[in-house]
């Protein structure tokens, strides 16, 4: 039987850092966990403007760097 959700649990390995984002007109805030659902940062702000999309970036690749996670 075709299980998409299982699918994707199984692309979380513990090299996964998983983003969320919640999103705003203005203002989003952003959260990282790893694999097992524990936060890897405080969740923060980020303006919907491109250097906004720009400082997320920046944020995930400095906490990816921190944890060891690759994805």
């Amino acid at each position: 039987m075709y299980n998409p959700l299982s699918q994707k649990l199984a692309m979380i390995t513990p090299e996964t850092l998983i983003v969320g984002v919640d999103v705003a007109k203005h203002t989003h805030y952003a959260q990282m966990i790893n694999f097992r659902g524990e936060g890897l940062h405080k969740p923060f702000p980020f303006q919907n403007t491109i250097s906004g999309i720009g400082d997320l970036v920046q944020q995930i690749r400095t906490i990816q760097f921190k944890h060891g996670l690759s994805k």
